[in-house]
């Protein structure tokens, strides 16, 4: 009976951190060496960049690399939800694109949102009720690909305040489905 139960969750656990496996030398990516104990035995603790800074798991800290590994994919799926291994592919992507429109003769711009993409809008200030940005249904053109980025991210500043960095992150499979043609 002991030997089905451990077989079971040896194989949730393979299944669960099989997005992690990597040539490190723990094994998983995101997993690192931290130092090694008082019996001279590695110590790993897990590792994920969140705004730009490189963060410490809470909890993760452990001798085993694969206990790690689970705090980490436990750390994504609280993060990004069911879709924690497509964010997980796409965390190296840039959240904002832009792209020539001849149609409207000048640069439009695009930024992923919790993995979806969004075109830049003109933002238009109301004063009567504070200082709130509302977004327009009229796309934002920009002279040059270099202002339509510098455009996108003060869109995102704007739009969503302190969680813009937050809130930006990309799927792997949505870079070949939404980077091409032009609006």
């Amino acid at each position: 009976m002991v030997a089905s139960l451990h077989a079971d969750f040896t194989g949730s656990r393979s299944d669960r951190t099989a997005p992690l496996r990597a040539r490190t030398p723990s094994g998983y990516r995101c997993v690192y060496f931290h130092k090694q104990n008082a019996y001279g035995v590695p110590v790993y603790v897990g590792r994920v960049k969140l705004n730009g800074v490189l963060m410490r798991v809470p909890g993760s800290r452990s001798t085993e690399p694969w206990r790690v590994a689970l705090k980490v994919v436990d750390w994504y799926e609280q993060r990004f939800g069911p879709d924690w291994q497509r964010a997980l592919r796409g965390r190296h992507l840039p959240t904002a694109a832009a792209r020539y429109s001849p149609a409207r003769c000048g640069w439009l711009a695009r930024v992923w949102v919790e993995g979806r993409p969004m075109e830049v809008t003109v933002l238009k200030r109301r004063r009567w009720r504070g200082d709130v940005w509302r977004c327009t249904d009229e796309l934002a053109v920009f002279a040059t690909e270099r202002a339509a980025l510098a455009g996108a991210d003060a869109w995102a500043r704007r739009r969503f305040g302190l969680f813009a960095e937050v809130v930006r992150w990309r799927h792997a499979e949505v870079e070949s489905q939404q980077t091409g043609g032009a609006a």
